[in-house]
């Protein structure tokens, strides 16, 4: 085959991969404005973790394919850049309570069946989704939020899945009313005990990150959010924070919670925060850790990707809508690893 035509196909790939990833969250936290830790791989030495065993689905099929056509202008060594991002296992993210469940979710959940591997799957759908702002939109009202749930549940029956559910939900709450504050920890609970119907589903309910919110406060809310019933919380979704600053984060809410596990979004936190309140499409950062299970050292069931690198916060610092794939930025996340 034509050396040109791989990597043409290699960037389709990463290309179709971000627009199914759906990864339309924009966090709505402050960033610390202390300079980041030096970026360092985390060995393994403890024993086994909840994921223990499994292996990550990393071979999320084209959606759309024909339409997200490799950029011609890129040259040999971005577009080699850009195929590296796509090799690693990618999230799909539903965001649509209102539609039927995308046929290709449905595809996928079948395939990764197959392989014996384990796909990741973002929920984020919530009512008030955002706080009406980048990433406004979700579920209607709290039953029709239910039935979604419902739906999700009976798709992935017979297969398992990592679940990271409800992106923002928990920390990014401040903009409801108490009563409604209430009803989206009940919304998210219920949820919880409903996917866990099946026990090969994994569930990882949001928690933020270091620089949101107080660990103690999220403890309290991830217990009013069924935390008991899930097999853990997952911290730094969609953001910059280092794995050492969201490892210490998590630890400090796992003791307040029962010791429960929890996952770390590494995709693209390999510098750090760029500094106080630049959450949204910041410049100069790369990509962290590669996505993998591990056997539960300090807590970490698993580094994921759970944001798509390179997908947009939103319409800041020239970026486009959220959720879009943003090629300057994707390409500046793997130069900046290198």
């Amino acid at each position: 085959m034509d050396p040109s035509q791989v990597i043409r196909d290699l960037v389709m790939m990463v290309l179709t991969g971000c627009v199914l990833g759906l990864g339309i969250s924009a966090t709505l936290n402050m960033q610390r404005s202390a300079a980041p830790p030096a970026y360092k791989q985390t060995t393994a030495t403890q024993a086994s973790g909840t994921l223990s065993g499994l292996k990550l689905y990393d071979n999320l099929p084209s959606l759309q394919s024909k339409k997200a056509l490799a950029n011609p202008a890129l040259s040999v060594a971005d577009s080699a850049r850009i195929a590296r991002l796509a090799a690693p296992a990618q999230p799909f993210w539903l965001a649509t309570p209102q539609a039927a469940l995308p046929a290709d979710f449905l595809a996928i959940m079948t395939a990764a069946k197959r392989t014996g591997k384990v796909p990741l799957v973002v929920i984020y759908g919530v009512p008030w989704r955002d706080c009406g702002r980048y990433s406004a939109g979700g579920a209607t009202q709290a039953q029709q939020y239910s039935d979604w749930i419902s739906r999700i549940a009976t798709a992935l029956d017979s297969t398992s899945a990592i679940v990271i559910l409800e992106p923002d939900a928990l920390a990014g709450g401040e903009c409801l009313p108490k009563d409604a504050m209430a009803q989206r920890k009940e919304l998210i609970a219920q949820a919880v005990k409903t996917l866990k119907i099946n026990p090969a589903t994994y569930v990882y309910i949001d928690a933020g990150n270091p620089g949101w919110m107080h660990h103690a406060d999220m403890a309290q809310r991830l217990s009013e959010a069924g935390i008991s019933r899930a097999d853990g919380f997952a911290v730094n979704v969609s953001n910059y924070y280092t794995t050492a600053e969201s490892v210490a984060y998590g630890q400090d809410i796992s003791g307040l919670v029962g010791g429960k596990g929890f996952v770390v979004d590494t995709s693209r936190n390999g510098r750090g925060p760029a500094g106080p309140g630049q959450w949204c499409n910041p410049p100069g950062r790369a990509i962290g850790d590669l996505p993998r299970i591990l056997p539960g050292p300090n807590g970490v069931d698993a580094y994921l990707w759970i944001k798509n690198p390179g997908e947009s916060d939103g319409t800041c610092n020239g970026g486009p809508i959220a959720g879009q794939l943003w090629l300057p930025q994707a390409l500046e996340l793997a130069r900046n690893a290198e």
